[in-house]
Order: structure tokens, then C-alpha cells, then sequence
């Protein structure tokens, strides 16, 4: 049997958490069932992992990376 798991990506771009940074890390947190997969995701800029990545690995959440250049749609995948 297949997953059927909805999968949900907070996407935004910041370099700190913040108030609505905050509210995204709650919102992940509150709302993952064993019917959502709910991920937070940002883009890097610089040499470092941006800190909402960072704050979400913490917490246990799975974090996706997107670096800037050339977008890919596959990096999603």
C-alpha cells in the first residue's frame, strides 16, 4: 500500500526567526498528522544554513534547503 500522505511545504525566505517565522514553526508542529507531512523549507544565500532551518531541525521538523541560482523543480522532489 502506497503513502498517502498530503504534503505540506512552508515555503519563505528570511535569515532569522522572527514573529511569523515563529508562527510557521507552530503551525508545523500543531497541525502534522499521520495524514500530513508538513515540512518547512527557505532559501540560502550565504555560507550558512538560514536560522528558521536551523530552529526547525531543532525542533524535530524536516527542513528542506533550496539554494539560489538556476531554479530547479526538481529540488522540491
Amino acid at each position: 500500500m502506497g503513502d498517502n500522505k498530503v504534503r505540506i511545504l512552508h515555503l519563505i525566505a528570511t535569515d532569522f526567526v522572527g514573529g511569523p517565522e515563529k508562527q510557521i514553526l507552530n503551525h508545523v508542529l500543531d497541525a502534522s498528522s499521520s495524514e500530513r507531512e508538513m515540512w518547512v523549507g527557505s532559501f540560502r544565500d550565504g555560507p550558512d544554513r538560514t536560522a528558521i532551518l536551523k530552529r526547525a531541525e531543532e525542533l524535530g521538523l524536516p527542513a528542506l534547503e533550496i539554494r539560489r541560482g538556476k531554479f530547479d523543480t526538481r529540488a522540491v522532489l
